[in-house]
């Protein structure tokens, strides 16, 4: 119980913080999108591996996984982009 309790304000913490990190760093919308997605997926990556829980997936599995991933990105995109028009600054 503990754990999740700790998970849960770490997931917040974060969560919080991604309006303030968006409007902080430089880079425009679909550049930073990008480094996330990148960076993520190589962290991802390295857990699986480590842990041994890479598994072949079928083609329409990676389909359903490219199409939330694709959903993601573009939500991602347009709130990075309405974090930075200037009726918030």
């Amino acid at each position: 119980m503990r754990k999740a309790f700790l998970q849960l304000h770490i997931a917040v913490l974060l969560a919080g913080l991604t309006g303030i990190l968006g409007r902080l760093i430089d880079l425009n919308e679909g550049l930073l999108v990008w480094y996330r997605l990148m960076i993520t997926a190589v962290t991802l990556w390295i857990l699986f591996y480590f842990t041994k829980k890479i598994q072949r997936i079928s083609f329409r599995e990676i389909g359903k996984i490219t199409g939330v991933g694709v959903i993601a990105a573009l939500h991602w995109v347009t709130f990075l982009v309405a974090s930075n028009t200037p009726m918030y600054r």
